[in-house]
């Protein structure tokens, strides 16, 4: 599904995102600072302003001068020429005359041959031409101030000679000596902080959006009622232990709306699934409700345990039916027998009496699977099979049946023709719009009716674009 974002749709996503971006900007940051701090050498500048003189023009009483337009012109020139190996050897020379070779070895590269590389000399220079003027201004960044202005001094020294040896006119002259500054210019730790902690921020930002971009998984429910023509039906929040979410494949007697520790948006949720589904039925004449989803693990035993909840408590008689007739869960869910239920009843071995378990919760009764038959999309595709569904639908207001991901097995589509519709159950950021995709294909395909979406598992940070209570 392609994604075009708005301006707002990205501060959405920041805010999202907001206490991870800051954490690892935080810790980022912390690291950078510790770095410069504590890793990174300190380093020392010292510079030097050096005037370029064209002597080539001369006065009316006939004296040389010099020519500032044409200084200016040479400029560019003289720096080439203050840049060359030449110049970078001859300030090397002059730094190994003065210092000790053991002691300038630890601050620069002093090569086999007790030499200083040209390469060496020129990574510590930087040359600059100060606009609306003949100066250049040379600049000498190491690891010993002293260094430094011994550097900027030895350019000036040499300079000279071999600006008139290339050019073979004007020269360039130092204004003052290079003075020692015991300062150090770097490592700014701030300025490195702060530097890297925006960059932290972009590369996360991008990140996400990325991400986001990338990520195919139900997000936004508006989106989804729009691709598929379909009302969302109700949104739930993620409720219960991280033990429950570890384990989808059974449902917790913890996540039942029968638990007064279920918290009350849910609830509420809950109650405005009821008031839809009730709605959506209002005009069949079928009773009978499948709840299914795309693949395991979305939540729709949970979901269908809590439809049917919902609506005993109106008062209504309602009977909860495991027809996942593969890998039952809701005998488990209510700790009840599953020696009898739906598959001994279809063939006839066990009647409504023994198979139902009455009142696991006012007003609702359960219907479990029974023991796991050799070939379930055939019960579930006989005439015994709906006959017993009409015999039940004479006897409750309601049949909430919980049957097998639609993807995995056709047993939700072969029930068509004795219910009212499929509630197709989706997981928040888990299920892709193409698994949904599928599966609402497989459900037209077989002629069978789509009630609507459940979105389940919804973030607690995601608010809702429909209920603004959840």
């Amino acid at each position: 599904m392609k994604k075009t974002y708005t301006f707002g749709d990205l501060l959405k996503l920041i805010r999202s995102h907001l206490v991870l971006i800051m954490t690892v900007m935080i810790l980022g940051g912390t690291a950078i600072f510790a770095f410069s701090k504590l890793s990174l050498p300190l380093k020392y500048s010292s510079s030097i302003n050096m005037y370029v003189q064209n002597a080539t023009a001369k006065s009316a009483d006939g004296q040389r001068v010099n020519n500032i337009t044409d200084s200016k012109q040479l400029i560019k020139t003289y720096m080439e020429v203050m840049n060359d190996d030449a110049v970078m050897n001859a300030v090397g020379d002059i730094l190994l005359r003065n210092y000790y070779v053991s002691d300038l070895s630890e601050l620069l590269y002093v090569d086999e041959n007790n030499r200083i590389p040209a390469a060496t000399v020129r990574n510590l220079l930087t040359f600059t031409y100060l606009s609306d003027s003949s100066i250049i201004k040379v600049t000498a960044t190491c690891t010993n101030a002293v260094l430094a202005a011994d550097i900027c001094n030895a350019v000036a020294q040499v300079s000279s000679t071999y600006v008139q040896r290339a050019v073979g006119a004007g020269s360039v002259n130092a204004i003052d000596r290079a003075k020692v500054f015991p300062d150090p210019v770097s490592p700014d730790v701030p300025k490195n902080t702060i530097i890297g902690m925006v960059a932290i921020f972009l590369f996360m930002f991008m990140l996400i959006v990325t991400l986001d971009y990338l990520d195919n998984t139900v997000k936004l429910t508006e989106e989804l009622g729009k691709k598929f023509r379909k009302p969302i039906i109700g949104e739930v929040r993620r409720f219960g232990s991280k033990d429950d979410h570890k384990n989808s494949s059974a449902v917790k007697p913890a996540r039942l709306l029968t638990d007064k520790r279920i918290p009350f948006s849910v609830v509420e949720s809950y109650k405005l699934i009821r008031a839809n589904i009730i709605f959506t039925i209002a005009n069949s004449e079928k009773k009978v409700i499948a709840v299914s989803s795309a693949e395991h693990g979305e939540g729709k035993s949970l979901t269908a345990a809590n439809i049917a909840i919902a609506l005993a408590q109106t008062g209504s008689k309602v009977l909860l039916v495991d027809g996942d007739l593969r890998a039952p869960s809701l005998h488990k869910t209510f700790r009840e027998s599953n020696d009898m239920g739906l598959s001994t009843m279809i063939i006839r071995k066990s009647s409504m009496l023994n198979s139902i378990i009455p009142d696991i919760a006012d007003n609702l009764d359960l219907l479990p699977s029974g023991p796991i038959p050799p070939n379930p999309s055939e019960l579930i595709g006989s005439k015994n099979f709906r006959d017993v569904l009409e015999h039940l639908s004479g006897k409750y207001d309601h049949i909430i049946i919980d049957t097998p991901p639609i993807n995995v097995v056709s047993d939700a589509v072969l029930m068509k023709d004795a219910i009212g519709g499929i509630v197709l159950v989706v997981r928040y950021a888990s299920t892709t719009y193409d698994k949904i995709s599928s599966c609402v294909n497989e459900i037209e395909f077989a002629d069978a009716e789509l009630l609507g979406f459940v979105v389940n598992e919804v973030s607690s940070r995601q608010k809702s674009d429909n209920y603004n209570y959840l």
